[in-house]
């Protein structure tokens, strides 16, 4: 539990704590702008897939990735969450300093997802759940006023 806490508590300091002189609402924007693109391309996944005989769209490579027609729904499903959650959290975060650490964030859980839906290798599997978790740990401390969030 001590490692958990450490973690916890490193990922709020460098999310959390964080201010610098971005504009909040160009921050946002940025970050609505690639998780719109990231739906997009998981709707063109879901597209081909759907269009592929056997339902699978493959990658060459060390990685050999790919995604069957079911992961590929998940992926839009995954990325139009993110994508509708960062365009309502920019207006609540507009003269908020934190709101990079916040979208950061954000874009981790969505990224970390993404590699758990995918079908990979077992160490992108990892690499994605261990991304996605030490996102929304930070998420969850995310709100200072929240007590039960900083234990």
């Amino acid at each position: 539990m001590h490692i958990l806490q450490s973690m916890s508590t490193s990922m709020l300091n460098t999310a959390s704590d964080r201010t610098d002189n971005a504009s909040p609402l160009r921050v946002g924007g940025i970050a609505t702008a690639l998780l719109a693109l990231a739906t997009l391309g998981a709707l063109a996944l879901a597209i081909a897939s759907g269009l592929a005989a056997d339902g699978t769209v493959a990658t060459g490579g060390p990685l050999e990735l790919s995604v069957d027609r079911f992961g590929a729904v998940l992926l839009v499903l995954v990325t139009g969450t993110a994508t509708v959650i960062s365009a309502f959290s920019r207006r609540s975060l507009d003269n908020d300093g934190r709101a990079t650490g916040y979208f950061l964030l954000v874009g981790g859980v969505a990224l970390g997802s993404a590699l758990v839906v995918i079908q990979a290798p077992p160490v992108v599997l990892l690499a994605g759940w261990l991304l996605s978790g030490w996102a929304l740990v930070g998420l969850v401390g995310f709100a200072r006023g929240f007590a039960p969030a900083r234990r």
